[in-house]
């Protein structure tokens, strides 16, 4: 106790250092917790029941390769979120196209389509002042809504 009256200054400058390593790991636990972890967290635990098969995939690409105007299909799964990207000839009509995407949610069964969001990119391989268009369908809803 005679050590702690003596160095009065000392204790407070210990004490103060104390607090703030404490105050930086808990601030660092709070920032940094997550690393290791599931980027998604738990909002894909029951993915499993809602799986896309490869063969779902492969009819898809290939009925929609056999429509008029449509140079190419592509496929990606992120997470709960679905792209398919189609690159359509310039000359192609917007109704005509918007109805090519509106066939791509027929491959996909109604619980998937319930549990995944679904966006398609309508683009070209040249320059155009009509495409590239987006649509999304989000899981809570039936049709699918357009930006352009």
């Amino acid at each position: 106790m005679k050590f702690i009256k003596n160095h009065k200054t000392l204790m407070a400058v210990i004490s103060v250092i104390v607090i703030m390593l404490i105050a930086f790991i808990i601030l660092l636990l709070a920032l940094v917790g997550s690393v290791g972890k599931d980027v998604y967290g738990n909002r894909l635990d029951n993915i499993k029941n809602y799986k896309i098969e490869n063969s779902q995939i492969s009819t898809l690409k290939e009925d929609m390769k056999k429509l008029d105007s449509v140079e190419d299909i592509a496929y990606n799964l992120e997470g709960r979120l679905i792209n398919v990207i189609i690159t359509i000839s310039n000359s192609l009509a917007i109704e005509t196209a918007k109805s090519y995407a509106d066939k791509v949610l027929e491959y996909f069964e109604d619980e998937q389509k319930t549990y995944y969001d679904i966006q398609i990119y309508l683009t070209t391989k040249e320059e155009s002042e009509t495409y590239p268009i987006i649509g999304y369908k989000n899981k809570s809803s039936e049709t699918i809504v357009w930006k352009m």
